[in-house]
Order: structure tokens, then sequence, then C-alpha cells
């Protein structure tokens, strides 16, 4: 080869070597995004072409609604001509569409008649479409329970407060005996006191007794006092032991009567001196 040859190839080569080297990274990459985008968009066109075609291929039904009311029918009948050996077959009987006769060509039919060509089914109730819901019966309020019996009431007394001499009355209320249970007991106990001197009171009388079904009024007798009235005593059950005298001024610390009143209940009052005692 001649020198003057190789020259030529060696200048061939050098201007083509910029187009000839292979591609760098940010080439590569760029034909990689280009080939995914263009196979993409290709699976993209044919999804979409099949679906099109798919949904104009699909038949569109022309059957026409079933009506609402369902076509009677009528029981098995047995053919005394067939087999035994084959079952009769089940005949269907369609109804006869129920035609509203017409007077003319403007008559208006009446409000209870169905239309011309409407099937009414026979033998077979039809159920309201929309039935209204029956009211349910309000419950009847229960009556009120009956209240609790007591074995314990509080007596009324009369003359509570009256000066001796004087007879006290101790009896249960007739609202009171309906409310005690069967076989009860109130056990009263009361005592009397008059003032002896100006520091003094002295026990005058006194008593205790049984209150009962059979017996729900007692007495109890004041004896005649000399001095002033002094504090009077009701309690139920027995009364503790009593003192005869203690001091004017002071009270047992035991249930006495209101002061001023003469029926009532038992209260922790003592009585009122009288006056210019």
């Amino acid at each position: 080869m001649s020198d003057d040859l190789r020259r030529l190839l060696a200048d061939a080569s050098r201007a083509a070597s910029p187009y000839v080297r292979p591609p760098g990274h940010e080439a590569a990459r760029r034909t990689l995004r280009r080939r995914r985008v263009t196979r993409v968009s290709g699976l993209a066109v044919v999804l979409t072409l099949a679906l099109v075609l798919g949904t104009n291929l699909i038949p569109q039904s022309t059957s026409p609604v079933p009506p609402l009311l369902p076509t009677p029918s009528t029981g098995p009948t047995a053919d005394p001509s067939a087999s035994p050996s084959w079952p009769a077959p089940t005949p269907t009987t369609t109804p006869s569409p129920v035609l509203t006769p017409s007077t003319g060509a403007g008559a208006t039919p009446s409000p209870g008649a169905l239309p011309s060509g409407t099937p009414r089914p026979t033998g077979q109730p039809v159920a309201n479409p929309d039935p209204s819901p029956s009211p349910s019966p309000s419950p009847s309020p229960s009556p009120p329970p009956e209240p609790a019996c007591v074995d314990l009431v509080i007596p009324q007394i009369t003359n509570a407060t009256t000066p001796a001499p004087a007879t006290m009355t101790f009896s249960i209320a007739p609202a009171d005996l309906d409310r005690l249970c069967e076989g009860w007991q109130i056990h009263v106990s009361w005592a009397a006191y008059r003032t002896y001197d100006a520091e003094t009171q002295m026990y005058t009388s006194g008593g205790d007794f049984v209150l009962t079904a059979a017996s729900p009024t007692r007495t109890g007798r004041l004896w005649s006092e000399y001095g002033c009235t002094g504090d009077r005593y009701f309690s139920f059950g027995s009364l503790p032991t009593l003192p005869d005298t203690f001091p004017r001024g002071e009270h047992l610390d035991l249930p006495s009567w209101a002061p001023g009143r003469t029926t009532g209940v038992f209260l922790r009052h003592y009585l009122v001196p009288q006056p210019g005692c």
C-alpha cells in the first residue's frame, strides 16, 4: 500500500470517527424511554379498539317486560288414555283479556274497570301493592302496685293537754288501719307530771297498753293534780324507769306532746305552763 493511500485512509478514519463512535448513557436512556412510550401507547390503542368492538357486538335485549301480575296456572291433570309409566303434561291456562265495553268512541271507562287487554287472573287473590300498616293496639296501662303494709303507725290521742282530772283516748285512724300488716300490735306507754313547787315536777299518773286489730282504741285516766300541770310523755313500747321527781326547768329525754294541741301525733315537745304556774 502506498503512502498516499494510507494517508487518505487515515484522514477518512479521523473524519468519520465522531459519527461512528458508540452513543453515551444519555442517548441510550432516551432510546429506552422512546421505546417504552411507543409500547404503552400501542397497547392502549389496542384495548380501546377491543372495548369499542365488544360493546357494539353485544346483542341488545328486545324481549318485552314481563307483566307485574303472575300468570296463574292450573294443577297437573292426569290423562286417562296416557301410559302409567309417563307423567301427564301440566297444561297452563292463559286468562283471556277482559275487555271494557264502550258505548261509543268517546265513552269513558268506569273507575273500577281495567284497561282493555289487561289480563285478569281468576281464582287467585291479588296482594295489595301498598298495604297500610294496621295500627298496633296501645298497651293498657298496668295498675299501680299496691303499697306495702307497715307494722307501725302513730296513734292519735285526745285530751293529751287537758288539765286533770280527764280521760285520754288512744286510737288508730281509719286510714292507718288499712295500711297495717295483718297481726299488727302497737305498744303505747304514757306518764304525766305536775309542778309540786316552784322547783320540782312530780309523777302523778301513767299507764301502758297494746293496741291491736281487735282493740284499736284504749283510754288512760289522768288523776287529780294539786298545783299546775307539768310534762306529759308518750312513747311506743315500755317507758324506762321514770324518776318520781326532777327539776321543773328540766325535761326528760322522751317524746312528749306538742304544746296547744288536743289531738295529733307523738312529737318531742312539752306542755306550755299554765298562767300563774
